[in-house]
C-alpha cells in the first residue's frame, strides 16, 4: 500500500510536469504569432517593439503628443480559467482629474452600480443601456464620450466577438482594454487606432 502511495504520486509528478510543458509550449507559441503581429504594425504608430521571447509576451511603444504609449498583453488566472487581455495605455505625469470605468453592462456591474454609486449617463440612450460608466466628475467624463470616441468604444467590443472592452483610469494612467490577445495584425492595428483615437481624446 505503501509502494502505490509513491507510485500515485510518480505519475502524478509527472502529469503535472506535462502538463506544465505543454502550457508553456503552448503560450510560447502564442508569445510567436502575437510578436509577428506587432511587428507587423509597429511602422504604421511609428513604435518601438520589445520582442518579449519564451512566455515574455511583446510590447509595443510609441508616443502621443510626447505622452507615452505602451501595448501590453497580459493574462490573469482565476482557479482553472485565464483571462487574456490586450491593453493599450497612456502615462500621464500625474494623477489625471478624471477619474473613469467604463465597460460592458452586466449583472456584476449593477450589483457594483446599487453599491458604489450612480451609473453616469451621457446621453445616448442605446450608449448608456450598453455601459456601465462611472467616475467622476461626471460632466467631464460626458464631454470626454464624445460621439466619435462612443463609435471607438462601440467598435473594439465588437472584435473578435468576445463583447468586451474597458476604459479607464489608474493612477496616472489612462488605458483602453480588451479580454483576447488580439494576435491578427489587421485587428490588431485597429485596436491601436481606436485606442489611440480615445486616449487622445480624453487628453483633451
Amino acid at each position: 500500500m505503501e509502494f502505490f502511495s509513491e507510485y500515485e504520486w510518480l505519475i502524478t509528478g509527472v502529469v503535472i510536469v506535462v502538463v506544465a510543458i505543454l502550457v508553456l509550449s503552448m503560450r510560447a507559441g502564442r508569445g510567436k504569432k502575437l510578436r509577428a503581429a506587432v511587428e507587423a504594425v509597429a511602422a504604421q504608430f511609428g513604435g518601438t517593439v520589445k520582442p518579449g521571447g519564451g512566455i515574455s509576451m511583446p510590447q509595443l511603444h510609441f508616443l502621443i503628443r510626447d505622452y507615452p504609449v505602451g501595448l501590453v498583453f497580459l493574462s490573469r488566472s482565476h482557479g482553472a480559467t485565464t483571462t487574456y487581455i490586450t491593453r493599450l495605455y497612456l502615462e500621464l505625469s500625474s494623477t489625471p482629474e478624471v477619474e473613469i470605468r467604463l465597460e460592458p453592462e452586466d449583472f456584476f456591474s449593477k450589483m457594483e452600480q446599487s453599491v458604489a454609486g450612480e451609473d453616469i449617463q451621457v446621453g445616448d440612450a442605446e450608449f448608456d443601456n450598453r455601459y456601465a460608466i462611472r467616475g467622476f466628475p461626471a460632466e467631464s467624463i460626458r464631454r470626454l464620450l464624445s460621439a466619435d470616441i462612443r463609435a471607438a468604444v462601440d467598435e473594439i467590443r465588437l472584435m473578435k466577438g468576445d463583447d468586451h472592452v474597458q476604459v479607464s483610469t489608474y493612477e496616472n494612467y489612462f488605458r483602453v482594454q480588451k479580454y483576447s490577445w488580439l494576435d491578427d495584425a489587421d485587428t490588431l492595428a485597429r485596436f491601436i487606432e481606436l485606442g489611440k483615437r480615445i486616449l487622445d481624446g480624453f487628453l483633451g
